[in-house]
């Protein structure tokens, strides 16, 4: 707690850090100051860190450094940088750091696969879309880029998609 209140005071949000210790006291509990030395050692700003714990704190509450640390390494797998995930997916896309690399990426990029988008596709994805690695987003997104035939992701499977889904609504046991 003390290097949250020690945060708080270096960018200004000594209020803020209050109410959010009053609103949520799990955080007094957990061990926020590993997150803390994490973001900071990693390179994101102390004003990006405070973002994070006022906008998003169910992301220190539900998850920890390891499994935020395997995503951050799932990213640099796709061609993201130290700098692009300290000043951009941190900042704004704070919830992936919460994702399971097993449960939540690697399903969406095996999906994806599938669908034809690998290689310079899913790099392209990765970074013009970062959310669609949310498995409560993905669906929609693919949805979308299929129909658009973006990505490697083609119309002609989107479209044998939608078939099967009506053959299947109109013949529902074969």
């Amino acid at each position: 707690m003390h290097a949250l209140c020690q945060l708080g005071k270096r960018t200004g949000e000594v209020a803020a850090v209050d109410a959010l210790l009053e609103e949520r006291p799990m955080l007094l509990q957990l061990q926020v100051h590993n997150w803390l030395d994490f973001l900071t050692a990693y390179g994101v700003r102390e004003c990006d860190i405070m973002k994070l714990l006022l906008t998003t704190p169910d992301v220190i509450e539900r998850s920890n450094v390891h499994s935020a640390g395997m995503v951050i390494l799932a990213f640099k797998q796709l061609g993201w940088t130290d700098h692009h995930i300290a000043s951009r997916l941190v900042p704004l896309y704070p919830r992936l750091l919460a994702n399971s690399v097993d449960k939540d990426m690697q399903p969406v990029v095996e999906e994806l696969a599938r669908a034809g988008c690998s290689g310079q596709h899913l790099r392209l994805i990765a970074w013009e879309v970062p959310k669609i690695f949310s498995r409560h987003t993905f669906r929609r997104y693919l949805r979308q880029f299929q129909a658009l035939g973006v990505y490697g992701l083609s119309r002609e499977r989107c479209a044998s998609s939608r078939m099967v889904h009506a053959t299947m609504m109109l013949h529902p046991f074969g």
